[in-house]
C-alpha cells in the first residue's frame, strides 16, 4: 500500500470534537484536511505510534495538507481551535518527536505563514513551547498578519470568543520571546472585530 497516498476531499474529524479549525478563520482551507496523507492524520491526533510505524513504512513526514500545513505543526496543534483537542500537552510532545525523528522542519510553515509554534501556543501547550524552542523553532515566527506565537497565546481563539493563555505567554516570555504587535488592522482576533 501506498504509505504517502493523499487524501482528495475533506476528511472530518470526528473524535471528540467535530470542530477543526486553522486558526483565526482566516484561510480558505480553514476546516479541511484535504491532501491529508496517513501521517498527517495521525499527527493531527497525537499518535506517535502510528506515526512511527508509518515511517518504518516508507511514509514521508514532510508532505503537507493543500494548505500547508505540516504533520509536525498539526502534532505541535497547529489547526486545533484552543480547548477543543482531545490530544493532552505530553501526547503531543510525543508526536513532535516523533515527526523530528522522522526529518519533520521544525520551522515550517503553512499557507497562512504560521508555524508548530503558532499551534502550540494557541492552544496553551507548555511543554510543546519548550520542547520546539529547546529543538530550536522559531519562538518569534511571524504569520501573514503580524501574529507570533506569543501574540497567538495572548489572543488564542474559541468560536466567537477570545481565550488568553497567560501561562503559555509567561513560558514564551521565559524562553525569550519579544513582544511584537501586529499592524493594527490585524491585531485582534476576528471575534472581537466583528463585534
Amino acid at each position: 500500500a501506498n504509505p504517502n497516498i493523499r487524501t482528495t476531499g475533506n476528511v472530518p474529524q470526528r473524535l471528540k470534537y467535530a470542530y477543526f479549525a486553522d486558526i483565526y478563520y482566516r484561510t480558505p482551507t480553514f476546516t479541511t484536511f484535504t491532501g491529508a496523507t496517513p501521517m498527517a492524520l495521525a499527527a493531527a491526533q497525537a499518535d506517535a505510534s502510528a506515526m512511527r510505524a508509518l515511517g518504518a513504512g516508507g511514509a514521508d513526514v514532510s508532505i503537507p495538507l493543500s494548505n500547508g500545513s505540516t504533520p509536525l505543526a498539526l502534532a505541535a496543534g497547529l489547526g486545533w481551535t484552543v480547548e477543543q483537542s482531545p490530544v493532552t500537552p505530553e501526547q503531543a510532545v510525543e508526536a513532535v518527536k516523533a515527526a523530528l525523528d522522522l526529518g519533520g522542519d521544525i520551522n515550517a510553515r503553512n499557507n497562512g505563514q504560521r508555524t508548530a509554534m503558532h499551534g502550540a501556543a494557541n492552544q496553551g501547550a507548555i511543554p510543546v513551547l519548550q520542547f520546539l524552542a529547546a529543538r530550536g523553532a522559531d519562538i518569534d515566527a511571524v504569520d501573514e498578519h503580524g501574529w507570533t506565537p506569543l501574540w497567538t497565546a495572548q489572543h488564542a481563539q474559541l468560536g466567537a470568543s477570545v481565550l488568553a493563555q497567560p501561562d503559555a505567554m509567561k513560558a514564551l516570555r521565559a524562553l525569550g520571546a519579544k513582544d511584537i504587535m501586529p499592524p493594527k488592522e490585524t491585531a485582534l482576533a476576528p471575534a472581537v472585530q466583528a463585534r
